[in-house]
């Protein structure tokens, strides 16, 4: 199977590309990695309807930082936003 992955590098407030685990052939597990030379807090989010609406997970935190998770329910999409910004960058990679 092809890697599955999205990063983004923010400077600022704002989220990285959505991420769906179950999509081109997922089984449901995911990893978030954050890095950079950042001060500030990020969070990962989940959309149930495709991106309109986004959903504060329990996983918040500062760089640097690593989780594992599971979601196997199909048409789930998930993304980092960085929250709030003092300076730096915020390097983001969601991977499954």
């Amino acid at each position: 199977m092809a890697s599955r992955s999205i990063t983004a590098s923010l400077t600022g407030t704002g989220s990285s590309a959505s991420f769906a685990p179950m999509a081109n052939g997922g089984d449901g597990r995911f990893n978030v990695s954050v890095s950079g030379t950042f001060v500030g807090t990020f969070i990962l989010r989940r959309s149930f309807d495709d991106g309109s609406t986004w959903l504060d997970t329990a996983t918040t935190g500062t760089a640097p930082a690593e989780s594992q998770h599971q979601d196997t329910e199909h048409d789930v999409l998930y993304e980092v936003e960085c929250s709030a910004f003092t300076s730096g960058m915020l390097v983001i990679r969601i991977s499954g």
